[in-house]
């Protein structure tokens, strides 16, 4: 196994593959079947998660390198998967085409995706010939003129293609041909970071009637619904379910879910802008102040339900009426602050989304069908692992204060915000406001700013110049 995720691993993982190819051939020594031996099954079906065997990954190294294909996707079958995909490159993923082909000997009426880093007319053929139903064509390596005669030719043998992109200039290459199904990954191959959020915005580029499949680094129920609820029509899971193959019906019911509120129009997710600040304005519990806070161009109005001297009830919820902004009701987990409450909140419509900032159970959040996000209180680089154990969609950070949780108007340390960058997209709360919110904003660049106190005349009550001046100024140090 080759080990380190430095430099581009996708060129490296490409460049073993056509060193393989020219010195064994496209079946890699393994025999294939001079004509296919086994019946076609449609790869797009209900219910639409792909399953995934594989035995290890360049990020996070060995899995189960000793896993038989049979006995794992039995498992999944058991759960009522009818689609798999079978990791087939050896060197950095333990694969091989036997266990495709073992896999749809013993299931021959399951659907089975090769993914794989194919590269030629050649292995679409081979890949048919082996029993593969479905082929992953990567469009990041390939021509465009050259991908466009592998998905001729996979047509041509009745296979399916799940055409992969992720960045919009994939998308550009393949939207000449427009393949009935993409698959949007969340882990950047060249990396082999995650962002969760990425195919939600993606997604949006896929201008033509496709089903668009969400990939990789799908863990629990929560995410399920993230796909689902931002216009996905299937998943493809694999290291998750690999380590516990009880979590297939776990994301299976929360894909369900969401695409339910897809249907509905609550799409949370996928409704945030991309391409500017995101602003927060949390703590508020006048009308006027949530009028004037959507006006200006919140994107999140935050409501707190905890013991505070900024919480609101029920009613206050019911007399603001409808916004442009997302109304996120903040909990504060064992602490009084009602999870279950804004969770019914949530099903009724009185609120678009939960921001978490207690000391929450991550298997109860990761269970929840409605949508969330973490929010960790930190005064040191370490703390930073805390909000990663919850696998949240978004973490925002605000200044560790003991026995406070928000509104404090202390700053997150800066060597804090610099590390949380170079991890991933920043939402910073603790300390902002006129004055200091456009040096943050050009300095760290965070997808969101949050304030609360920052913007107040006194606990609870907002001042407008200081919320006019916060929108501007950010708008200022953006240079729009």
């Amino acid at each position: 196994m080759r080990s380190g995720v430095s430099g581009d691993i996708l060129d490296r993982i490409v460049e073993e593959r056509r060193r393989r190819v020219a010195e064994e051939g496209p079946a890699q020594g393994v025999r294939i079947p001079a004509w296919r031996e086994v019946p076609l099954v449609p790869l797009v079906q209900e219910p639409c998660v792909i399953a995934e065997f594989k035995r290890r990954s360049p990020s996070r190294g060995a899995i189960c390198d000793e896993a038989d294909p049979v006995v794992q996707v039995g498992a999944y079958v058991a759960q009522g998967v009818r689609a798999v995909s079978v990791l087939t490159e050896e060197a950095y993923f333990g694969g091989s085409l036997a266990d495709l082909m073992r896999v749809k000997e013993r299931f021959p009426h399951l659907a089975v995706l090769r993914k794989d880093f194919l590269l030629s007319e050649e292995d679409v053929e081979v890949s048919y010939r082996a029993g593969a139903d479905a082929v992953l064509l990567i469009a990041r390596v390939l021509p465009q003129d050259r991908l466009g005669r592998m998905l001729d030719l996979t047509g041509r043998c009745g296979m399916t293609a799940l055409v992969e992109v992720h960045t919009p200039e994939d998308v550009e290459k393949v939207r000449r041909f427009e393949p009935p199904l993409v698959g949007i990954n969340a882990r950047d191959l060249a990396t082999f970071r995650v962002d969760l959020l990425h195919p939600v915005r993606l997604r949006g580029l896929v201008d033509w009637d496709a089903r668009v499949v969400f990939e990789s680094g799908l863990w629990t129920r929560a995410h399920g619904y993230v796909a689902g609820s931002s216009g996905a029509w299937g998943v493809l899971v694999g290291e998750a379910v690999m380590r516990e193959q009880g979590r297939v019906r776990e994301i299976m019911e929360g894909l369900a879910a969401g695409k339910r509120d897809w249907v509905r129009g609550r799409r949370f997710w996928s409704g945030l802008p991309a391409g500017r600040t995101l602003v927060k304005v949390c703590g508020l519990t006048r009308e006027e102040d949530v009028a004037l806070a959507d006006r200006l161009g919140a994107d999140l109005l935050g409501f707190i339900l905890a013991p505070s001297p900024r919480q609101v009830d029920r009613s206050f919820l019911e007399r603001i009426g409808p916004v442009r902004a997302r109304r996120v009701g903040v909990v504060v987990g064992e602490q009084g602050g009602g999870l279950e409450e804004a969770v019914r909140l949530v099903e009724e419509g009185l609120l678009d989304g939960i921001q978490c900032h207690g000391e929450e159970d991550p298997e109860v959040v990761g269970s929840l069908c409605v949508p969330w996000y973490k929010a960790v209180r930190v005064r040191e680089r370490g703390d930073l692992e805390g909000g990663e154990r919850y696998g949240a969609v978004r973490v925002l950070l605000d200044a560790r204060v003991e026995g406070v949780c928000g509104g404090t108007g202390v700053r997150v340390p800066e060597e804090v915000v610099e590390e949380a960058a170079r991890r991933g997209p920043v939402w910073l709360a603790g300390g902002l406001g006129p004055g200091n919110v456009g040096e943050v904003v050009r300095r760290f660049r965070p997808e969101l700013v949050d304030a609360s106190s920052g913007l107040e005349a006194a606990p609870g009550v907002k001042d407008r110049e200081k919320l006019e001046r916060f929108f501007r100024e950010i708008r200022d140090a953006e240079g729009v």
